[in-house]
């Protein structure tokens, strides 16, 4: 009985000595990805190792996962670095402000077929578009300590082909949000996407809202791109605040210790991404079957000589018509920034000279109408060429017109000519995803199965188009 109550005895003292040790919380945060995937499975493979053996490990991504990166991923509309990211073991993540680049439904669609673990706190969705799960905050309760992600969106949306979503600024999302997150949990992360010195403003906000001990530990953000190699520390607050960098370059390993009342340690280090750390085979094989439908290696055009500027925009304007079921294309004189050499155009290259616009379709009543508007435009230097693919013959509907205009990557100035050029049509139709660089891939592709190992083209090597003109019919044959 003596040595059973003993045993009891022990089991308590040991019970309520593990209770007062201290517990370390480890996060793994990424951010400002931009469509480069290349060595997410590298790091997937990292955090994965380490929470098989520490199960107080988190992994997080604060925003901007696509625009401007790998074309195999930026031609799928999102759809490839939703997939991968979410393949890699997230435990949370917020959208940045490139993340509506494709659309609201786009963007809805996506986050739901794969299940991403977003957290939203300040986003104002439409009625009846919105994702089926986007929580405010999620509580992780991990071994000896509850710590809560509260995430919060860009503040500001950029290049979306819609407005359909707003949002609250950061501070007042969370004002009633984190007296709740408090009461539930021990430790508080926010992660957030607004840049460095927006972070510090949110600080001295929460510190004024909430005076006394900071109602948030740490803040996990992105947007400017920028890579701390230790923890910043917000002097008036103490909020410490950590961003990781961009294009997937490294990630921020930050380190919490709780020990059961507070914080009462935080180191960071910033990890880089090395050949020799190991891929997780499953985030490599969704890598890799996007990469296969283009890969880097493969061109997509091939040239006999060096095309100037002008002379490849019309011969791509005649593919871009066709792709767009359209009669003619009209391009900016600026869809194509730079001449393309001879040999081989592979998709870098295409990437660094085309313009990734999307076109708006109308109809107007003949030829003759559209080149009277054209000419009506008061800057002739930036009117869009025309292009008119061979045996282009206007349906009884009238002439049916595909303005390349709109980009998901930057404003452009185009778009302005959009108004003139479509006044008193009924509706205009944005070929949402159907971009100059899609363009050239569909043709490509179409050209393999036809036996071609890409898409050939003869073009003048010198001689500029005037901007407006109708360039001679021409294409791949």
């Amino acid at each position: 009985m003596q040595r059973r109550l003993l045993g009891w005895l022990w089991l308590a003292a040991l019970v309520l000595s593990l209770a007062g040790a201290d517990v370390t919380v480890t996060l793994y945060n990424t951010g400002d990805l931009h469509d480069h995937a290349g060595d997410l499975p590298r790091m997937a493979a990292f955090v994965a190792r380490r929470k098989a053996t520490d199960p107080r490990v988190l992994f997080v991504d604060c925003g901007d996962i696509v625009n401007r990166g790998d074309f195999d991923y930026m031609i799928t509309r999102g759809e490839a670095m939703v997939a991968t990211l979410a393949t890699c073991g997230l435990d949370a993540a917020v959208l940045g402000n490139h993340d509506l680049s494709f659309g609201t439904a786009r963007a809805v669609e996506l986050l739901d077929r794969f299940h991403y673990p977003l957290l939203d706190a300040n986003s104002v969705w439409p009625e009846g578009l919105h994702p089926q799960a986007a929580p405010p905050y999620r509580l992780m309760r991990l071994p000896g300590v509850t710590v809560a992600l509260v995430g919060t969106a860009s503040e500001h949306i950029n290049h979306c082909s819609d407005l359909l979503v707003q949002r609250l600024t950061v501070p007042q999302a969370l004002r009633e949000i984190l007296a709740k997150v408090d009461a539930e949990s021990d430790i508080v992360v926010l992660l957030t996407h607004v840049g460095s010195e927006r972070d510090e403003a949110i600080a001295t906000a929460l510190g004024q809202a909430f005076p006394g001990r900071p109602p948030v530990d740490l803040i996990l953000g992105g947007h400017d791109h920028e890579a701390y190699p230790g923890l910043r520390i917000h002097a008036p607050t103490g909020i410490a605040i950590q961003h990781s960098g961009d294009y997937g370059r490294s990630f921020g390993e930050t380190t919490l210790v709780w020990d059961g009342a507070r914080v009462s340690g935080r180191r960071a280090r910033l990890i880089a991404i090395t050949p020799d750390l190991p891929e997780a085979a499953e985030v490599a094989a969704v890598r890799d079957r996007y990469r296969a439908a283009c890969p880097p290696d493969r061109p997509l055009v091939r040239l006999a000589a060096a095309a100037a500027p002008g002379p490849f925009a019309a011969w791509l304007g005649n593919l871009a018509a066709t792709a767009a079921q359209a009669d003619v294309a009209l391009l900016p004189p600026r869809a194509v920034r730079s001449p393309l050499p001879a040999g081989d155009v592979l998709p870098a290259a295409l990437v660094a000279a085309v313009t990734r616009m999307e076109p708006v379709c109308f109809t107007l009543p003949s030829l003759a109408d559209l080149q009277a508007r054209l000419a009506a435009l008061p800057d002739p230097a930036a009117r869009p060429g025309l292009c008119i693919p061979a045996g282009t013959a206007p349906g009884p509907e009238g002439l049916r017109v595909a303005f390349y205009c709109v980009s998901p990557d930057a404003p452009t100035p185009a778009a302005a000519d959009l108004g003139p050029l479509a006044a008193g049509v009924a509706s205009l139709e944005r070929r949402a995803g159907l971009d100059l660089w899609d363009v050239v891939r569909r043709a490509a592709a179409a050209a393999r199965a036809a036996g071609q190992p890409c898409l050939v083209a003869e073009l003048p090597a010198l001689s500029e188009p005037a901007p407006g003109s109708a360039p001679a019919p021409g294409g791949p044959p």
